[in-house]
């Protein structure tokens, strides 16, 4: 007799089938209704989320700049390259100088060094408003150090009356100032600045300004530079375009100052460019490297 006899089992007493037997149907697996409903409830879920998100694209297009890149993962990018916020990509085949840059709109960085430089300054700010190359796409910046006098200040409110001029085409690009001390101790008049014994200092500084005032200034979107000293009285005020005709990687044009008649006239007097000499050429070869070799002290 069975100890449970409404059992619906399948085993049976000693007494009854001579085998152990076990009907399969009875371990089969039970239903899952609570997962299904939750599969359900997620695929409902992402079809709302994705009618939601369809409805944000059509009635706000601003956003998919935005959300699209993100979410893609680059598989919708398509033939563009994927644009960061804190990447900026330049190609630098746009900015490449050319003999006619101002029909092609390429930008010019004008670099001025100063130092005491308020009596040149006025005279060097009307240079500026008479140049004949488009004045937006030329980009100022000055490199003030080691100044005893008010080049700052005085700078500053030339500028500031430069840009704000309601004259059409006379305000320039991007103005950089910088000011940095190089330890400068020649003064700044004639004998001292051209004097033999202060040269090697004097260049020394020279080419430090120069070199800060360039890797600061310069962008990937300068496709020439202009180093203009402010104390030059006479140019042609179409000087950049003439400059770029040459076409030429470096270019650098004579300075010439005027002498009474009975001197001749005119005198070249930049003695900062030269061609050397096959003999100049074996003078410096005797040379220490750190010698600065000068052009008219001889």
């Amino acid at each position: 007799m069975n100890r449970h006899g409404y059992s619906n089992s399948g085993a049976y007493p000693l007494g009854g089938r001579s085998h152990f037997s076990i009907e399969p149907h009875k371990f089969a697996p039970r239903s899952q209704p609570a997962m299904r409903r939750r599969r359900q409830l997620m695929l409902r879920l992402a079809l709302i989320g994705s009618f939601l998100l369809a409805a944000i694209f059509l009635f706000f297009p601003s956003t998919r700049q935005a959300v699209l890149p993100t979410l893609s993962l680059g598989l919708f990018s398509g033939s563009q390259q994927l644009q960061l916020e804190t990447v900026r990509y330049y190609d630098l085949a746009n900015v490449q100088g050319t003999a006619r840059g101002w029909e092609r709109e390429e930008r010019i960085l004008l670099c001025a060094p100063l130092r005491d430089a308020s009596p040149h300054l006025p005279m060097f700010f009307s240079h500026l408003r008479n140049l004949t190359y488009p004045h937006h796409l030329i980009d100022l910046a000055f490199l003030v150090g080691d100044s005893k006098d008010n080049t700052l200040t005085l700078l500053s409110d030339l500028l500031a009356q430069l840009q704000a001029s309601e004259k059409d085409g006379m305000p320039f690009g991007e103005v950089s100032v910088i000011e940095k001390d190089f330890g400068q101790k020649v003064n700044q008049d004639v004998e001292s600045r051209h004097g033999f014994a202060a040269q090697a200092s004097r260049r020394k500084s020279m080419a430090q300004a120069r070199n800060w005032l360039l890797s600061a200034a310069l962008r990937p979107t300068h496709s020439w530079v202009y180093w203009r000293d402010v104390d030059v009285e006479t140019a042609p005020f179409t000087i950049l375009e003439d400059l770029m005709r040459h076409n030429k990687d470096v270019i650098v044009p004579n300075v010439w100052r005027p002498l009474p008649d009975w001197l001749g006239g005119e005198q070249p007097y930049d003695l900062n460019s030269w061609q050397e000499s096959e003999t100049a050429l074996a003078l410096a070869d005797t040379l220490d490297e750190d010698a600065v070799i000068v052009e008219g002290y001889a």
